[in-house]
Order: structure tokens, then C-alpha cells, then sequence
């Protein structure tokens, strides 16, 4: 069910996300972390069998002397692994992703029928962990922390049944446990010891061996509970209001908002488990029982109510009013529980140090090697990286959830997946009441399971709580806080902890029933619970699965031909923390040959600095003198490219990959060896060839760089319907497909208009700050200046690097030029001699008016207007280039069946289109013969990226031909002038080749 429909490809695919964009549920390959785990269990099964050696690591980071990474993930879970491979290599993985949810299922079982003695009730503890959709979401992305995480509630099961069996060797494996996950995920065994060690001491503080229900003293008479349950909350509210008018104030918030929401029941919440931890240990070290000290303490809590005197600070600024409120209210709240503790102390009772003794031990010994282990990690692994001061504020706050997320029950942002379930949170209420009857049934346990459970689950929203500063103090002075950076894995504390109440309040509820004489019902009811958190928990949507193309030719001539004592290098190349690299760990399963590239969230700097920038330009498909002697010196002997939009991102370059592989194959430094699919596989020459020109190649597509995505330092933005961009800016669904356009929330506009007297001169647009091959170019700025004086200099248009320090071309825009009010482009040419970082600028002057809608980038040898264009050189998001003698240059782009998804096979150019009408001729014919008559392809010719539909057509497999290409018309108008995007979206049903689009004047 959590899986579904991962079964008829369990042995040719792996899942990569528990909900995936839609049309992306399988895709060839896609990489992530998924790929990475992947790797980590295939190594130790090639420790055992292969060429490497146990517990190494030779394939990755290889550098100038060796592997830059010490690291070695996943051991000894990875063992399971090996056990599997009888399955195949995908088989394997997969059925350790089943296997997680027994492991976790069953820890947590384990623990709470430790706690509650009852079956049937702690089966709901179970389902809980294995089910919980953070836990569900990660593993089958392929965290390794989602498939260990079972070990927590392992831990505290052996460490519970030590402390009630005085068992040493329960003990000991409760540390065992703790060790284990710290050879294998240093941030579970972090989260791990703060919970272990947070248990312990409740457990032994709260629970063990505290005396219940002891008279008070004759004169005590009995309090009520609703003063003291009074003071509580007056105290919360003052707590919360204290610090959200700090916080609002600080951030120049109105006062009453939605989000004060946050701080109000945070504190409340805060307060009540306080009182209750306060009422066991008052209970624990006095003369009163647990009710009377719960309802004389919570009286106390009034002492916080002058906290709301801050609200003086809205009036005036009285200087440490805050620091002043705090210290008086805490130290009168400390003094009055004092008093009680006076007047009510009694001898304290003793532990029983043989009861808790082996717990303690078998922890110390499991956090001494986990704490050695990781020390060592982090001085060799973490100081060395990236990351060797641990990860900034900034970082954690782009992967911590929203306090709404704990209610959101599906959530395409694994991170942010911190759903509890309604279902849970009403049993866990229900497990807390019995703190305010008058005589509860073990209250230490109940006070130490909500407590850990409200930490968790507040943890889990990192420094995203608003007014409740936790995380933001434990960041700062608490010893390596600030190394995780994903807060959410906190919420796994809180399924553990809100399990073991649920499965208490339903196993309380099961002995009443019994003891009226309904039996049957309480067999019956944890089944129905059982039933709807499994309702709850459940997505109807499918996991997304990642494709092996296991036969690729590459691999085979990468394991055939690399030279002894040679590398791989594989293009792009990236930092090494980028999850693309990922694919490549997938090509070492393949081919078991060492390589430059490698995946790690801890890489080294020294690989960053020596390796990723220098062939950095090798991306770009750039093969200089310079890189090519750093090639010998890394010992590549063959080098591939991935002309794969999910590897080859657009991060990298503003044009198709395509261009960089063409580059590759003309460079005189390599030399081809083969293609199939999206990789490419090259050798690196000792010598170069004379007489190549790899600059010479370039490319039809533009790229395009609308003013709403470039900063600027004046002007505004304003709503164009008359200029490219305009749709981006529109809401989509129902609304926009009847027609009716309504700007998304925050839209901004596609335009900058600056006006003089509004608006200063600087500029009103610069960036983009990317990374452009050597050639020749043209950009052109569309513009639409207001009248003016002739001669008057409107505006400066520049093409700049090192952030405007270097300037490489740059033209006035004078009065005159362009028509007045009339969008035009402004042509600015420029040549780059190797990959440089861009940045277009529009200088206002302030002397008429000017609106700048967006820059349009090509090379200066492509012809805008219409033309031909070759699929194969478009951008695309699946398919790929094949060798066809039947199309037009020999090559087209082919999308197979039940492999590709529906996504496009190309789009582009961009090229810029007067307003006019005119038409497109899609060339296209069948890769084999077919009986469908299903619906293959969606022909689209667009503007605004895709987002305004000009013309469309679908097409049938039955349109099609095998034997040749048929052309297939599309008539369209463009509206103003604009770019032009030739669209194929693949559909199924169908193997299909794309060859070119023709457009003419209609």
C-alpha cells in the first residue's frame, strides 16, 4: 500500500519519491538520493565479492593522490543488503524498502508492549512509526535515515526492559543499537542519543521507583484542580504573548494575526508539561502525592501573568523591559516552589541502583563508541568540508517545516512531511487526561512520554516556530546542534512517544471494557483504530520509480576499455553534494571502475577548489590546454557526457546540452567512442588533433531572461498583457483554461517601468549571473522608451562580468530609436573567447520614460524569424538523439515506449517572431510498427515558455508512418512581437521519432 506501484518493476526500477511531479512517476533514471543508497549497499556487496577492499570506498572522489573521501555509509545495515542480492541488485534494494517497514513496525511494538503489557494495543504503536508518512516519504526516497530509524525505538525497548529486569545484557544492546547507527547515519545517532539520554533520565527521575499516592500532612487539605489548571494556561498565554510581542514587534508585525497562533499554544503547551514534570519531582522528593503537588504547583504559574506589561513597549520604548519581566517573574515563580518544596520535603528516596545500573552502563558504552566514532568522522570527514562549521541558520530554515505542516496530510516536500494524523493526536490526548484525575496510574510515565512526544514534535519545525525560541537557543550553545539541517526528523521522537499513548489510552480503554463485560468490543476497537490510521496514513498517489537502463553500451565499454590505473570522469561535472552526481554512483555499479566524480553531502573543499571549478568549463563542452593537462594529471582515461535534462540541468548552462556534446565530439583533446541513450563516452588524447574548431559549433535555441526574474535597484514592476511574460505571471487550473486570467498571489509584473522624477537613474535590471560557452552573440533588449528629446542617451545596455568589473560590450539607447511607446528590440553584439559568467544590464538615466520587458540571448549566427530547427538540438525533458538515415541531418529524437514518460521530447528555440501570422511543419513517423490507435503526441506552438498556447494538434499513432516522416501543420498568429517555443510532448502508447519543425510566413 505505502508502495504501490512499485511491484511489476521491483526488479527493474527503484522508488525515488513518495509523491512526484505528475508525469514524472517513472522516469529513466532520475537521479537523487535514492541512487546514492543504492551505491552504499551495492559497495559492500563488492567489498565482499569484487575487486574492492572491506569497508573501502576506491570509486569515489578519486583524485591526485587517491579517493578524497573517507567516508564509508550504511554498514552494517548494508549486510541485509548482500543477504538479498538473490532477489538481483534491484530486487534487493526494494525488498529492504519493504523490509523497513517490518523492522520499524515491530521496534516500536516491541517498546510499547514493553510499556502498556498489551498485544493488541501496542500493535497501533507499530503501525504508527512504520506507517508515518515522514518515515514512509524518506525511505522511499532513499534516506538512509528512514531505513535505520527503526533502531530509536529499538534502543529504548531493550533499555526499558533493562531498567524493569535489571538486565545487563538489555543493556548493552540498547547501546549496541546506538553504536550501530553511528557507523552508519552520524544525524540519527545525534537525534538518537538526545532521546535515549532524555528517556533515561525521565525514566529514572519520573518513574522509577517513585513512591505513589503518600498522604500528605493531616492539616494539608485537598486543592482543587481547576485554580492550579488556571494558573497553567494564564501562565502559557503570558509566556506566548511575552514573546510574540517581542517577535511581532522586532519584525514590524501587526498584532493580531493567524500566526500569533503559533507562540500562544506552543507555550501552553510548554507550561503544562512543565507543571507536570515539576509535579512528579516534587511528588518524588516530598511529602505529597502526585495530585496534591500537581494542584498546589500550577497555582504558581500566576506569578508569570505580569509577563503581558511588555505590551507597554507599543506605547514607549522602556529600555530592558524584557530581560527585567523575565528575571522578576522567574525568580518569583522559582521562589514560590521553593517554598512548597520547603514546607512539604521530605527524605528523599533512594534508587535502586541495581534496577538502573545496566541501563545506564549499556548506554555509556554505546554513546562511548558512538561518540569516539563520530569524532573521528567529523575531524577527518566534516572540519575538511563544506560543511565544517555546520550548516547556517539560513540552510535549516529552507528545509524546516511550517507548524500547519503537522496537520497537512499530503505534502509533496518530503522535508517538510512532518504529518502527525488526527487519529494519533485524539489518542495521545486521550492517554494524557488520566494527569488530571485524582488518582492517575503512573503519572511518571504519562509526564515523560507527552513531554518527549511536545519536544519532538516542536523540534521537528526547527526555527520555523514563531515566538518559541528552542531550536534557536540549542543551535547556538548546544554542543554540534547546527550540524543537521533537516529539523523534521525530530517528528520521528514524537510517533514514538505519541504511539506509546495512544496505545496506553486505548489499552485503559480496553481494560474498562473488559471489566463491564464487553469483550468482544474491546477486541474489536483496536482493529477499527488500526483500520483508520492505516486509512489516514495512506496516498493514493504512486511512488515515483527511477528506470535501470542496466545494458547501456557506455557501461560495457567503460568496464572493457578504461586503462589500468586510470579514471573516469563524467560530464557534468559537479561540487560532489549536488544530488546529479548520484547518476554516476549508479554508472560505478555498472562498471566497478574508479571515478573523478562522487556524491556526498560532507565533500571535501580541497575537491571543490582543485577539481569542480577548473572542469567546470568542460560542462560547457570546453576543452583547453589547461584542462586537458589537468585531465593527465587526474589520470582520466575516459571521460562521458549525459545530455539528460535531469543531470545536465539549467543551472549549468543557458543553452541545451546538446551544444556541449557536439563541443565534446569536435574538441582535438577527445576522441568518441560511443553513444547510446543520453551518455556519450569519449577518450582522452595524449595529443591533441589539428585542424578541430569545437567553438565554431553552436546553437538554434535562445535563452531568454524576463525583467520579473532579474533584479533591480530602481524602477517597479508593473502587468503587461501586451508583453512576452505576461501568462507566467496567471494562475492556472479551471480559471485559466476558461479563459479568465488572474494574476498569482505576489505576481509582480513581466515588465520594469521606470519614469523620471519616480525613479532615480540606476539600473532597472542586471543578472543573471551564468555561465555562457565562448562564441559570438547577439543580445537583444526589448524595450519601449517614451518620447524624448533626440539625441537624449534613455539608457546605457551593457553585457558585463566579475560583477560589472569587466565590461564586455555596451551601447546607449538614444531618443529616437526606437518608435515612441512601441516595444522594439535593441541589438547589442559580443564575443566571448571561453565560458565566461554574464550579466545583462539596463542602465536608466532618468530622462524620459522606459520599460524593459526582457533580454534575448542567441548566437550571432542564428537567423530569427521563421525557419527550420532540428529536434535534436532543442531543449528536452525525456527522449533521446538516435542515428536515423531517414531524417533530415541523419539524427532524431526518439521517445520509447513504457521507458519514457510523458513529458516533452523538445522545445525551443525562442527565436523572435513578428507579430504575424504563419505556420509550423512537425516532421514525425513511428520507430516501429504499432496496432494502437491511441493518442502518441501533443503538438504546441507557444509563447511565455509554454504557458500561452498559440495552436495545438494531437496526434495518433495512426497519423503516423513507419517507413518515413509525414509533416504535420500548425497555423498560428502571434499576437505582438515575441518568442516562439515549438513544443512535442510526448504521450505513450507508442514509440515515436521527432525530426524537425518548419515554419514559414502562413
Amino acid at each position: 500500500m505505502a508502495t504501490w506501484p512499485l511491484t511489476p518493476d521491483f526488479f527493474s526500477a527503484i522508488p525515488y519519491a513518495k509523491t512526484p511531479i505528475p508525469d514524472y512517476e517513472r522516469v529513466p533514471l532520475m537521479p537523487g538520493d535514492h541512487l546514492q543508497t543504492y551505491y552504499w549497499f551495492w559497495l559492500f556487496s563488492d567489498n565482499l565479492t569484487g575487486d574492492s577492499a572491506l569497508l573501502t570506498n576506491p570509486y569515489e572522489f578519486n583524485a591526485f593522490d587517491g579517493p578524497m573521501s573517507a567516508g564509508y555509509a550504511n554498514f552494517p545495515f548494508s549486510i541485509l543488503y548482500w543477504v538479498l542480492l538473490f532477489l538481483g541488485q534491484a530486487g534487493a534494494y526494494n525488498g529492504l524498502v519493504m523490509l523497513s517497514y517490518i523492522l520499524g513496525g515491530l521496534a516500536a511494538f516491541l517498546l510499547a508492549k514493553a510499556w502498556t503489557k498489551d498485544n493488541l494495543t501496542a500493535l497501533i504503536a507499530g503501525l504508527v512509526f512504520a506507517m508515518a508518512p515522514f518515515r514512509s516519504a524518506h525511505v522511499v526516497s532513499g534516506h538512509l535515515f528512514a531505513f535505520v530509524i527503526f533502531l530509536l525505538p529499538l534502543c529504548l525497548f531493550f533499555l526499558e526492559r533493562s531498567l524493569q529486569k535489571s538486565s545487563w545484557w538489555r543493556g548493552l544492546a540498547g547501546g549496541a543499537c546506538l553504536a550501530a547507527v553511528s557507523l552508519m547515519e552520524g544525524h540519527v545517532a545525534y537525534l538518537m542519543t538526545l532521546t535515549v539520554g532524555a528517556f533515561l533520565a525521565g525514566r529514572i527521575l519520573l518513574c522509577e521507583n517513585a513512591p505513589e499516592n503518600k498522604p500528605a500532612r493531616d492539616q494539608e487539605p485537598d486543592l482543587p484542580l481547576a485554580p492550579a489548571l488556571a494558573g497553567v494556561i494564564a501562565g502559557g498565554l503570558s509566556l506566548g504573548l511575552f514573546f510574540w510581542m517581542a517577535v511581532s514587534r522586532k519584525a514590524g508585525w501587526s498584532f493580531f494575526q493567524f500566526r500569533m497562533l503559533e507562540p500562544l499554544t506552543a507555550w501552553v503547551l510548554a507550561a503544562f508539561f512543565f507543571w507536570m514534570i515539576l509535579s512528579c519531582l516534587i511528588a518524588r522528593f516530598s511529602r505529597l502525592d502526585f495530585a496534591r503537588a500537581r494542584n498546589l504547583i500550577g497555582r504558581q504559574f500566576f506569578c508569570l501573568s505580569p509577563l503581558v506589561i511588555y505590551a507597554l513597549q507599543y506605547g514607549m520604548d522602556v529600555p530592558y523591559l524584557g530581560p527585567v519581566l523575565l528575571g522578576v517573574t522567574g525568580v518569583g515563580f522559582t521562589a514560590s516552589l521553593v517554598r512548597i518544596v520547603l514546607a512539604h520535603r521530605a527524605r528523599p528516596t533512594g534508587f535502586d541502583l541495581k534496577a538502573v545500573l545496566p541501563a545506564l552502563i549499556g548506554f555509556g558504552a554505546g554513546l562511548a563508541v558512538a561518540a569516539s566514532y563520530l569524532m573521528h568522522v567529523r575531524a577527518s570527514i566534516f572540519v575538511p568540508s563544506i560543511a565544517g562549521k555546520g550548516r547556517s541558520l539560513h540552510e535549516v530554515l529552507l528545509y524546516a517545516p511550517n507548524s500547519w505542516d503537522l496537520f497537512q496530510r499530503l505534502n509533496p516536500d518530503n522535508e517538510r512531511l512532518v504529518y502527525l494524523g488526527f487519529v494519533l493526536i485524539v489518542l495521545a490526548l486521550a492517554g494524557l487526561a488520566p494527569l488530571l484525575s485524582n488518582k492517575p496510574k503512573k503519572p511518571g510515565k504519562l509526564v515523560l512520554a507527552g513531554s518527549l512526544a511536545f519536544l519532538g514534535s516542536v523540534l521537528c519545525l526547527g526555527p520555523n516556530l514563531t515566538g518559541f525560541p528552542l531550536y534557536k537557543l540549542l543551535y547556538n550553545y548546544f554542543p554540534f546542534f547546527k550540524y543537521p539541517r533537516v529539523p523534521g526528523r525530530y517528528v520521528m521522537v514524537a510517533f514514538v512517544f505519541l504511539g506509546l499513548l495512544a496505545a496506553g489510552s486505548l489499552s485503559g480503554l480496553r481494560a474498562w471494557l473488559d471489566h463491564k463485560g464487553r469483550s468482544k468490543v474491546a477486541l474489536m476497537l483496536p482493529i477499527l483504530v488500526l483500520a483508520l490510521i492505516g486509512l489516514e496514513y495512506y496516498s493514493p498517489k504512486p511512488v515515483g520509480l527511477a528506470l535501470f537502463n542496466a545494458d547501456n553500451k557506455v557501461y560495457a565499454r567503460i568496464s572493457q576499455e578504461l586503462p589500468e590505473n586510470k579514471v573516469v570522469l563524467e560530464l557534468p561535472v559537479w561540487p560532489g553534494d549536488s544530488h546529479q552526481s548520484s547518476a554516476y554512483e549508479y554508472t560505478v555499479t555498472r562498471t566497478q571502475k574508479p571515478m573523478v566524480n562522487g556524491y556526498s553531502p560532507v565533500v571535501a573543499k580541497e575537491y571543490v577548489e582543485k577539481v569542480f571549478w577548473p572542469l567546470f568549463g568542460a560542462d560547457l563542452g570546453e576543452i583547453t590546454q589547461q584542462r586537458a593537462e589537468l585531465l593527465k594529471r587526474l589520470k582520466v582515461g575516459l571521460v562521458t557526457f549525459h545530455d539528460d535534462a535531469l543531470i545536465y540541468s539549467g543551472k549549468i548552462s543557458a543553452f541545451p546540452p546538446r551544444l556541449a556534446e557536439k563541443r565534446l565530439a569536435a574538441s582535438p583533446w577527445l576522441e568518441p567512442l560511443e553513444k547510446d541513450g543520453v551518455i556519450s563516452l569519449f577518450r582522452v588524447r595524449e595529443d591533441p588533433l589539428p585542424g578541430k574548431d569545437p567553438d565554431s559549433i553552436t546553437s538554434p535555441v535562445n535563452t531568454v531572461w524576463y525583467a520579473r526574474n532579474l533584479p533591480l535597484n530602481t524602477g517597479r514592476r508593473v502587468l503587461d498583457p501586451d508583453a512576452s511574460g505576461y501568462n507566467l505571471l496567471m494562475r492556472e487550473g479551471p480559471l485559466f483554461k476558461e479563459g479568465k486570467l488572474i494574476p498569482k498571489p505576489g505576481a509582480g509584473g513581466n515588465i520594469t517601468s521606470a519614469r523620471p522624477g519616480r525613479d532615480k537613474p540606476d539600473f532597472m535590471a542586471f543578472g543573471p549571473f551564468r555561465a555562457f560557452p565562448g562564441g559570438e552573440y547577439a543580445a537583444r533588449f526589448r524595450l519601449k522608451a517614451g518620447p524624448a528629446s533626440p539625441g537624449v542617451e534613455i539608457a546605457r545596455l551593457e553585457v558585463v562580468t566579475d560583477k560589472g568589473q569587466t565590461i564586455i560590450a555596451q551601447r546607449p539607447l538614444v531618443a529616437g530609436e526606437l518608435p515612441a511607446d512601441t516595444w522594439g528590440d535593441v541589438i547589442l553584439p559580443f564575443e566571448l573567447k571561453s565560458v565566461t559568467d554574464l550579466e545583462f544590464r539596463v542602465f536608466y538615466t532618468g530622462r524620459a520614460a522606459l520599460d524593459f520587458n526582457l533580454v534575448n540571448v542567441g548566437f550571432a549566427d542564428q537567423k530569427q524569424g521563421p525557419r527550420q530547427v532540428e529536434a535534436e538540438d532543442l531543449l528536452r525533458q525525456t527522449a533521446w538523439v538516435v542515428s536515423d538515415p531517414k531524417a533530415s541531418k541523419g539524427e532524431a529524437v526518439l521517445a520509447k515506449n513504457n521507458f519514457h514518460p510523458p513529458l516533452y521530447v523538445s522545445h525551443g528555440p525562442y527565436f523572435i517572431f513578428e507579430e504575424g501570422k504563419f505556420k509550423a511543419d512537425f516532421y514525425l513517423r513511428l520507430a516501429e510498427k504499432t496496432q494502437t490507435d491511441a493518442e502518441v503526441l501533443l503538438l504546441q506552438v507557444a509563447t511565455d515558455m509554454g504557458k500561452r498556447v498559440l495552436a495545438q494538434k494531437k496526434i495518433k499513432a495512426s497519423d503516423l508512418a513507419e517507413d518515413k516522416y509525414l509533416p504535420f501543420t500548425l497555423e498560428f498568429e502571434t499576437p505582438f512581437l515575441c518568442e516562439v517555443d515549438f513544443r512535442v510532448k510526448y504521450q505513450g502508447n507508442a514509440s515515436v521519432l521527432v525530426d524537425k519543425v518548419v515554419a514559414a510566413e502562413g
